[in-house]
């Protein structure tokens, strides 16, 4: 008979099932990583696995997310959202050794997505304030990851500098859902009508609530490459 599994249960599995996906089980083996490589990722089926449990644990957060679990479970899905971004994190860095590109870009583009909708969840349901606080860290290293793989997707020539950032203001997150930025060292140049992505302008409001539930005199800042790309997205004094 099928059993109906508890939420506490459920969460669970997810966690299981994303370490079997993600992680090396011969421990003899000589890889230096907990994560499987990039080499199996692109010589199997796995990948796809690896994409489809991903949209499994969206749609369950999604359906749930007026439930409330206990904080054991809390921290679990937190730890199960976590292992696909470090995961993530680590297809970025084999990247750069001549990884699988298409592989890589499909990978991310859906723990982009997982992350940004955990970020959306009701707080104290499914997820603490404490834990969107380290999700949102996450978006912005993503951010700034995606970016950088933009700006450096082709070689440097000889003689030539990596690409340099200005700092910019949010001044306002209009009506229209852009940002309006000012420059951060010269207060008359603007960016009117800035558009972002949907994940990244979460990062930018969730920026904004903390320092307004702190009567923090930071202000939110981002930086812009010479795509006129945001590759971070940090807080700052305002003096």
């Amino acid at each position: 008979a099928h059993t109906i599994m508890s939420a506490a249960e459920r969460i669970q599995k997810f966690h299981d099932d994303a370490k079997s996906l993600l992680t090396v089980t011969d421990t003899s083996s000589s890889t230096s990583s907990e994560f499987i490589s990039c080499s199996v990722l692109q010589s199997t089926s796995i990948s796809s696995k690896i994409i489809a449990e991903i949209k499994r644990l969206k749609t369950w957060l999604q359906k749930h997310q007026t439930e409330s679990v206990v904080e054991s479970s809390k921290i679990k899905i937190l730890a199960t959202v976590d292992l696909y971004y470090r995961f993530n994190l680590f297809q970025f860095s084999k990247l750069r050794e001549g990884g699988a590109n298409e592989v890589r870009n499909q990978l991310h583009e859906s723990v982009h997505g997982l992350i940004s909708d955990y970020l959306q969840l009701p707080e104290g349901k499914l997820v603490s304030a404490k834990d969107k606080k380290k999700a949102l860290t996450w978006i912005s290293e993503l951010v700034r990851l995606d970016n950088e793989n933009v700006t450096n997707s082709k070689p440097l020539a000889a003689g030539q500098t990596m690409a340099t950032t200005t700092q910019w203001i949010v001044e306002e997150v209009t009506s229209k859902g852009t940002l309006l930025l000012l420059n951060g060292a010269d207060c008359e140049l603007w960016k009117e009508d800035f558009k972002v992505d949907k994940t990244t302008m979460e990062a930018v409001k969730r920026l904004q609530n903390e320092i307004c539930s702190t009567n923090s005199a930071k202000i939110v800042c981002v930086d812009l490459n010479e795509l006129d790309k945001i590759c971070n997205i940090y807080s700052k004094d305002s003096s």
